[in-house]
């Protein structure tokens, strides 16, 4: 004798049934979907910067836009905030016509959180190419504050700023 595992279900159940699974599981396939005000700002910041990449301010704009959403207090924000800085600020330096000292200020600030000695001394070593005074200055500072450089060495360091 065969029963049925399955309780019998009349055709007008099923319907029901059918119709609020796939109200349930729609998934809206038009361009109606919200954009959160981050998301809005994020994609002026980018059209600008599709219409004139050489402005400093924009990128300025970008990485601040960027950082916002990371919190400083979150766990490994540090790095991650030098790894969104690093990035952006790569993607500046060579869509700007001159490297702007501020910019590249912060680009080694965020190379001291996730680079190696050798590769901080090189990005310094190319900043100085820039010829600007704020960079020859914090160079010194770094040099001082990073190195442990003994007096004479600084005295060279100054001498060479």
């Amino acid at each position: 004798m065969y029963r049925s595992i399955e309780p019998e279900r009349d055709d007008e159940s099923e319907s029901e049934l059918s119709s609020s699974d796939s109200d349930r599981y729609r998934t809206d396939t038009d361009d109606t979907t919200s954009v959160t005000s981050y998301q809005a700002k994020l994609q002026d910041i980018q059209a600008q910067l599709s219409n004139d990449s050489s402005d400093p301010k924009l990128w300025t704009s970008l990485l601040l836009h960027m950082l916002s959403q990371v919190p400083i207090s979150s766990r490994n924000s540090v790095k991650a905030r030098a790894d969104i800085t690093i990035s952006i600020l790569e993607r500046a330096f060579i869509a700007l016509p001159k490297s702007s000292s501020r910019l590249y200020l912060r680009y080694l600030q965020a190379g001291e959180e996730v680079w190696e000695a050798k590769r901080l001394t090189e990005e310094w070593e190319r900043a100085l190419q820039l010829n600007e005074p704020d960079v020859r200055m914090m160079w010194l500072e770094w040099r001082i504050r990073w190195r442990g450089v003994s007096f004479s060495e600084m005295l060279n360091d100054a001498e060479r700023v």
